[in-house]
């Protein structure tokens, strides 16, 4: 009778998350001699018995995904998936991509500043545009805010001089100057609880405090790129306004 010989083979398997060679160790009647090896196991496995698996050996590839925890640090060139398991991550590591605003906490987002001077002179009672910006659709949501902060200058006599400020196409401010040189306005937009229902002061209104004008209402929908245009009238074409500064913000 032909003494069983037990040895061990390493059995390469694609386990992804341990990542290690599987220890077999096979009894077998059918070889004869003190030495035996094995190029590759093949077939289904049935008669494999006595199978060590704790996988305290070489590293292999991997193509079978377990589920796994680890400890320490864990380096790939990827990761695949929705990330909705990830908690305490650093956000000062993100350089790329944009976060939504719709995902970030209440914020003042400053859309578009301009410090340089935009002039504006040579017409006789025609709108001109002094600056343009877009809103992109669903910056503001249903409960956000456009605070506008502009200043101009103009000449100092006693001919008109008008500013306006419209988004969306709706007039939110609207002033007629004269016999003063400078003035610094503040115009505020709420969204009220609806993506198309804004509230402001009245249109004459420059800054915080009390007034006796009508509220101004719009309608204006903010879920579609929508623009804010700042404009300036002349009554007599002599006459110069011009924007030296100004700065859109959205406050959610």
């Amino acid at each position: 009778m032909i003494k069983p010989i037990i040895f061990t083979i390493f059995l390469l398997i694609a386990l992804s998350n341990f990542g290690h060679a599987t220890i077999i160790t096979v009894e077998t009647s059918q070889v004869n001699g003190l030495q035996a090896s094995l190029n590759a196991v093949s077939g289904t496995g049935g008669g494999i018995t006595t199978v060590n698996a704790d996988m305290r050996y070489a590293p292999v590839t991997s193509s079978i995904y377990v589920t796994s925890n680890f400890s320490g640090t864990v380096t790939a060139s990827a990761f695949v998936g929705n990330g909705s398991g990830l908690i305490s991550l650093n956000a000062s590591n993100i350089v790329s991509g944009i976060v939504p605003t719709a995902n970030l906490p209440r914020l003042v987002l400053d859309i578009a500043s301009n410090g340089a001077s935009i002039n504006m002179t040579g017409t006789t009672n025609n709108e001109t545009t002094l600056y343009s910006v877009t809103v992109n659709a669903n910056t503001l949501g249903a409960n956000g805010t456009l605070r506008i902060v502009a200043m101009f200058s103009y000449t100092n006599n006693s001919n008109n001089k008008t500013l306006k400020i419209t988004y969306g196409g709706t007039a939110f401010y609207t002033q007629v100057l004269t016999t003063t040189t400078m003035v610094q306005i503040m115009t505020v937009i709420h969204n009220r609880n609806l993506t198309n229902s804004q509230i402001s002061m009245p249109l004459a209104y420059t800054g915080l405090g009390t007034n006796t004008g009508a509220k101004v209402t719009g309608a204006v929908d903010t879920t579609q790129d929508q623009s804010l245009v700042i404009t300036g009238t002349t009554a007599v074409s002599s006459d110069t306004i011009t924007l030296e500064s100004v700065t859109v913000e959205v406050l959610k």
